[in-house]
C-alpha cells in the first residue's frame, strides 16, 4: 500500500492486518471477526471443559422458567463481557489476548471499564503484549455503554441527571 499526500505517494509498505479505511468489505469483515469474537466468549476454545458454565445467569422471574446466561454484548465496536467469578473472567481475557493477538489487534488498557463487586479480589488482565494492566473498579463506578449511564450498584443517579437536562 501506498498513502497519497501533499508531496506526493509514500513508499511502498505491506498492511499487517485490517482493510484499507473506506473499503466497502471492512463492515463485512469487522461483523466476521467480532461473531468469532463473542462466540469464543460464549464457548471458550482455550477451556472447552468449564467455559460453557461461565457467565452470568439471569434467574427467570417465574417459577419453572428457563435461565438465561449473558456471556458478553457486542454492538458496532462496542463490547462487554459479564462473568460472576474471578476464575471466568480471567478465563474469557486468556480468550480475548489469544483473538487478538493472533490477528494482530491492540487491546488498549486505558478506555476499557473493569467493573468488580469486590476490586480487591479481581484478577490480573494484561494487555496483549502483557505491558500494561486493566485498572479495576468497585460497584460504585459508572460507564458509558451504549450512551446509557450504567453501574453495577444499579445506581440510576448518572443517568438520570443527563435525562433530566432540557
Amino acid at each position: 500500500s501506498q498513502v497519497r499526500c501533499a508531496g506526493g505517494l509514500t513508499a511502498p509498505f505491506n498492511l499487517q492486518s485490517s482493510v484499507l479505511q473506506g473499503d466497502p468489505m471492512a463492515p463485512v469483515l469487522f461483523a466476521l471477526v467480532s461473531d468469532a469474537l463473542h462466540a469464543g466468549m460464549e464457548d471458550c476454545p482455550l477451556f472447552p471443559e468449564v467455559s460453557r458454565s461461565w457467565g452470568y445467569t439471569m434467574r427467570p422471574a417465574e417459577p419453572g422458567a428457563a435461565s438465561t446466561r449473558v456471556c458478553s454484548a457486542g454492538y458496532a465496536d462496542e463490547s462487554a463481557v459479564l462473568a460472576d467469578d474471578e476464575v471466568s473472567i480471567a478465563g474469557r481475557h486468556s480468550w480475548l489476548r489469544a483473538f487478538f493477538g493472533a490477528h494482530a489487534f491492540d487491546f488498549n488498557t486505558v478506555k476499557p471499564r473493569f467493573l468488580c463487586s469486590d476490586p480487591s479480589s479481581a484478577p490480573v488482565l494484561p494487555s496483549v503484549d502483557g505491558m500494561t494492566t486493566l485498572t479495576p473498579e468497585g460497584p460504585d463506578a459508572t460507564f458509558r455503554y451504549l450512551g446509557m449511564h450504567l453501574n453495577i450498584a444499579l445506581d440510576w443517579t448518572d443517568q438520570i441527571a443527563i435525562v433530566a437536562r432540557k
